[in-house]
């Protein structure tokens, strides 16, 4: 489902309320996008032959009055987009011909309304060869001004308040650049939702514990982070207990948190940030958000097979549309 630009054009015209959803025949995508557009979230753009997506509609009983259904088979500007990607691409083992087909198919179609500016941004679903399948987002929407690369940022909601843990989806194994970026832009990112982020970046020991390499890694990307954000409350190398039990922080006399508990967690490397969030998943029984890609300069964002559900749908369609406003100004 998606919003698109009124107006159109990657610069000009308002922005629209929501993101293109190519996966329109879906049953979960077909009731999200009911959803959004009912209540107020988004106009949603279903990607799909029309008489599916209608009949997967009517099967289920929901209203489509607000909702835009898009065949990119048939869609007009098909031809544009099979320039754009021939140039975004590079490809000179393709002709025209065959990037008209690639720019048909939902995985390619959909990031190229987001970087033409034709979609506020889109939420898909990822097929289980997830890696290969990341290949057209990452190709086609472009990374910010000053952004490496594209990270994951999981929502983990407690009765404490919510907790936000990076990376959880691309970087499996992240240096000090990286670990510093990724904390530079979940914090960006926790900032724009109205908190204050608290950064804590994790490992096995604390504050210089251990030096082995893997920690020392840590260490660097805290200097690195504050060097780059000096007013951000960031401190590590930690371990998630210090992070988030004041009580613990107390015993270390160099932590800088503050005795403030941390609310974005910053994991080694990927490994460890999947083990986490699905121990907290299933032994703690926490409602989980995401991953919200994080780094692109357009919203785009990839639900996993494993976790395709009605209301994860919606949540990152509101993320998505929420994504599409400016950012805000660090007073």
């Amino acid at each position: 489902g998606g919003g698109r630009r009124r107006g159109g054009g990657a610069g000009g015209g308002a922005a629209g309320r929501g993101d293109v959803l190519p996966e329109g025949g879906e049953d979960g995508v077909v009731r999200a996008g009911a959803a959004t557009a009912g209540g107020g979230i988004a106009t949603p753009l279903l990607g799909g032959p029309a008489r599916a997506v209608k009949a997967r509609a009517e099967e289920h009983h929901l209203p489509l009055h607000q909702v835009e259904i898009i065949d990119p088979r048939v869609w007009p500007g098909l031809d544009r987009y099979a320039v754009e990607l021939f140039e975004v691409l590079r490809d000179g083992d393709h002709d025209l011909g065959e990037m008209r087909k690639l720019a048909s198919q939902p995985a390619w179609f959909a990031p190229l309304m987001v970087r033409l500016g034709e979609a506020d941004g889109m939420v898909g679903v990822l097929p289980s060869k997830v890696r290969k399948t990341l290949e057209p987002v990452f190709r086609v929407v472009p990374l910010q001004p000053g952004v490496r690369r594209v990270c994951g940022m999981t929502m983990v909601f407690t009765s404490d308040g919510v907790l936000f843990l990076a990376d959880t989806a691309i970087n499996i194994e992240p240096d000090s650049e990286d670990l510093a970026e990724i904390a530079l832009l979940a914090a960006a990112e926790v900032r724009r939702y109205g908190i204050e982020p608290v950064v804590a970046l994790l490992s096995y020991s604390s504050f210089g514990g251990s030096r082995h390499p893997r920690s020392q890694t840590v260490r660097k990307a805290v200097d690195l982070v504050r060097q780059r954000a000096p007013r951000l409350v960031v401190d590590g190398e930690m371990r998630v207990d210090v992070a988030l039990d004041p009580t613990v922080q107390a015993r270390h006399a160099e932590c800088r948190l503050g005795g403030r508990k941390a609310n974005v967690l910053v994991f080694p490397n990927l490994e460890a940030a999947n083990i986490g969030f699905n121990l907290l998943r299933h032994l703690a029984d926490r409602a989980i958000v995401g991953p919200v890609m994080l780094g692109l300069a357009r919203p785009a964002q990839m639900l996993a097979p494993d976790a395709v559900e009605f209301a994860d749908l919606v949540h990152l369609t509101a993320i998505a549309c929420l994504e599409a406003a400016p950012m805000p100004v660090e007073t």
